[in-house]
């Protein structure tokens, strides 16, 4: 492989005159870096002489100018203008209004107006109110209020729209009969699970019914009950709670004799008293769906007859 070597058109060689040269530019600017922090703050001295300046500072008074209305008015700039000065300028003013009224100028009737863009789902409004209505004030009058005897007529506004007939009764009589026996009304009826064949079915849908549903009993489980099989529900029939609730045929209670109170009390005033109370107590009982049994127990216990401890067995 051939190299080839060019020469340089100028000397490479470093003379003394150029390093003395450089080293005595080097030795000047130290210096003057000396000579620079040795100096106090200029920067302070900037703010001083600044002070100094504000300070110093005088308002000069205004003088009121020598001049007035008469020493203006005698200037030649301000001298009237002559007559024919005014000719020449009139000739001037005369040709421009030529010139403007030579202009086409586009007519416009009174009743030419723009046509504005209008946004659709508003409407024009004007100030002219034409068919504004008048503004009228509801004013309500007090009056004493008068109790009255209620009618048939005005108790009807309190009507429940409800009919109340015997279907109806009926009806709730059936719904409230299947609820007291846990009949399936809003669930799914249960019917079990059949594993195999020939096998019983079993329980699969837990009762809701229980002691403690709902309630927070501390350290106590709760216990879930099997819901009954469908076969094995049985709705209850009270004829005498049918019929009352029904037909309206309420039970009839046999009223109290003064001798039934002859063991209770002695004197006649208190017979009397305690006849009359068993009197009351009969008629509201009797005009109540209750159970028969239950009825016939709070007539007794009620008018004085047996203890309050008959309500407890």
């Amino acid at each position: 492989m051939i190299r080839k070597v060019f020469r340089a058109s100028y000397s490479t060689d470093v003379t003394q005159e150029f390093l003395q040269n450089i080293l005595a530019r080097a030795q000047e600017a130290s210096a003057k870096r000396l000579s620079g922090a040795s100096t106090p703050n200029r920067k302070g001295w900037d703010n001083a002489r600044k002070s100094n300046q504000r300070r110093t500072s005088k308002v000069t008074p205004r003088v009121k100018s020598a001049s007035s209305a008469s020493v203006v008015t005698k200037q030649p700039q301000f001298k009237k203008r002559s007559n024919t000065a005014m000719k020449g300028t009139s000739g001037e003013v005369d040709i421009m209004e030529a010139l403007s009224e030579s202009k086409s100028r586009p007519r416009r009737g009174p009743n030419l107006r723009k046509s504005k863009r209008e946004v659709p789902g508003m409407a024009k409004k004007t100030m002219v109110k034409v068919d504004a209505k008048p503004f009228v004030i509801n004013q309500t009058h007090s009056t004493n209020y008068q109790p009255q005897e209620p009618t048939p007529l005005s108790l009807m506004k309190f009507h429940s729209g409800l009919c109340n007939t015997g279907a109806s009764r009926l009806l709730d009589y059936s719904l409230k009969a299947m609820k007291a026996a846990n009949f399936p009304l809003n669930r799914f009826p249960n019917q079990g699970f059949y594993d195999r064949v020939q096998a019983p079915p079993k329980h699969v849908a837990v009762s809701l019914q229980t002691s403690m549903f709902g309630k927070y009993m501390p350290d106590h489980g709760l216990v879930f009950k099997r819901e009954k099989f469908l076969s094995e529900l049985a709705i209850g029939c009270e004829t005498s709670q049918l019929e009352a609730t029904v037909f309206g045929k309420y039970q009839k209670l046999e009223p109290q004799t003064k001798k039934a109170f002859a063991n209770v009390a002695k004197s006649e005033k208190k017979i009397n008293e305690l006849s009359k109370n068993a009197e009351v107590v009969r008629k509201s009982l009797e005009s109540n769906s209750l159970d028969p049994v239950i009825k016939k127990t709070l007539y007794d216990v009620c008018s004085g007859l047996k203890p309050i401890s008959e309500l407890t067995q």
